[in-house]
């Protein structure tokens, strides 16, 4: 358990399970020698585009909001898209 808290302080996630860096469990997959089979081709087939494409078009207009002043009204509602609508895993607030 001290482990757990160990990663999981470094990452910053607190609502982290008992599970979740299961070192025993790994260590007995390396043991037993299964691995996952990773290809290329899955983990492009894993790879979320969408989410990607609109992350980036976010970093843009966040760069844009940056050098032209007219657009600073909108940095709050882009930010705010980042922090909801495209969050992955959303880290509590210190």
């Amino acid at each position: 358990m001290f482990d757990l808290w160990l990663h999981c302080t470094a990452l910053g996630i607190e609502d982290a399970t008992d599970d979740t860096f299961d070192f025993v469990y790994r260590f007995l997959q390396l043991l037993k020698e299964e691995q996952a089979e990773l290809t290329a081709a899955k983990l492009y087939a894993d790879i979320n585009w969408d989410h990607i494409r609109n992350v980036q078009c976010l970093h843009v207009l966040h760069a844009l909001l940056s050098f032209v002043l007219s657009l600073e009204f909108m940095e709050k509602d882009v930010s705010t898209i980042f922090q909801t609508k495209f969050a992955i895993y959303c880290m509590r607030d210190s």
